[in-house]
C-alpha cells in the first residue's frame, strides 16, 4: 500500500543516511558475542554482557549512543516494561518513555540478576587516602568511571565492523581523515528505516526516536519499499508508452 503520494520525501534532505541490512546486524551480533578482546574472568563476562546489551538496545529501540550509555538502573521499570530516556543525553533536551521489547527484557534481567553486584562499584578519588568504592547508578559502568564513555563504545564498535568487513570509507574529510560509511549511529538509522517500512507511520518513528520536529524523521521515508515500487512502476509504464510511440 502506497502512503507517500502526498509527502515530499526529499524535502530539506542534505545527506541521506546509510543502513545495516539484517545480515549485517547478525554479523555484528555474532562478532560481539565472540569478541576476543574482552578481559579474562568475571569482569570480562560483565563487559561482554554490557557491550551486547548496548548494541541490542540501540538496534531494537533506536537510542543514540549517549542515550544508551547514560541509562540509569532506575530508568528500567520491570513492572511496566518501560525504559526512560533522559533529556541530558540528547540534543533535543527532551525525555521520553519507551516500551521495552520482550527480547531486550530477557537480556536486561540476565544482566541484572546473573552478574555480581560488585561490578557496579567503582573506584573514586585520586590519592591513596581518598580512594573509595561507591555504587554507580548507571546501567553500564566502566571499571574506573560511573558510566562507559561513548568514545569507548564507538571505538569497540568500529573494531567489530572491521572484523566483519563492514568498516568502509565514505569520504576523506577536509582535514584528511577518513569518514566511515557505517558507525554506531547507523544502528539508529537502521531501526528507524525498518520501523517505517513495517508500519508506514512517520509519527510513530518520530516519537520513538525523540524528534521534536516531524521533518527530522522524513529522511527515512525514502526507504519505503512500496513507494520505490510505485516509482519504478511509473517509470516503466512511461518508458513502455514511449517505446510504443517510437515503434
Amino acid at each position: 500500500m502506497v502512503t507517500n503520494t502526498n509527502i515530499l520525501i526529499y524535502e530539506n534532505t542534505k545527506e541521506l543516511p546509510y543502513f545495516f541490512s539484517d545480515e549485517d546486524l547478525s554479523k555484528i551480533a555474532r562478532e560481539l558475542l565472540n569478541y576476543r578482546k574482552y578481559p579474562d574472568g568475571e569482569w570480562g563476562n560483565f563487559c561482554k554482557s554490557r557491550t551486547f546489551m548496548i548494541f541490542m538496545i540501540s538496534a531494537t529501540m533506536g537510542l543514540r549512543t549517549g542515550e544508551v550509555c547514560g541509562l540509569l538502573k532506575d530508568d528500567i521499570d520491570f513492572k511496566e516494561n518501560t525504559l526512560r530516556v533522559r533529556s541530558e543525553w540528547n540534543k533535543c533536551k527532551s525525555e521520553r518513555v519507551l516500551p521495552i521489547p520482550q527480547v531486550i527484557l530477557k537480556l536486561l534481567k540476565n544482566h541484572y540478576l546473573l552478574l555480581p553486584k560488585r561490578f557496579w562499584n567503582i573506584t573514586c578519588g585520586k590519592g591513596k587516602r581518598t580512594k573509595s568504592r561507591i555504587e554507580s547508578p548507571y546501567l553500564f559502568p566502566s571499571k574506573i568511571n560511573p558510566k562507559i564513555r561513548t568514545k569507548t563504545v564507538s571505538n569497540l564498535f568500529n573494531s567489530v565492523l572491521k572484523a566483519q568487513g563492514l568498516w568502509k570509507i565514505k569520504y576523506i574529510s577536509k582535514k584528511g581523515k577518513p569518514v566511515p560509511k557505517f558507525r554506531f549511529y547507523t544502528l539508529r538509522h537502521s531501526f528507524a528505516s525498518k520501523l517505517y517500512n513495517q508500519y508506514k507511520d512517520i509519527f510513530l518513528v518520530s516519537n520513538m526516536l525523540g524528534h521534536r520536529r516531524i521533518e527530522s524523521s522524513k529522511i527515512y521515508v525514502h526507504t519505503d519499499k512500496d513507494y520505490q515500487m510505485y516509482q519504478r512502476k511509473a517509470l516503466n509504464n512511461m518508458m513502455s508508452v514511449k517505446m510504443e510511440v517510437e515503434q
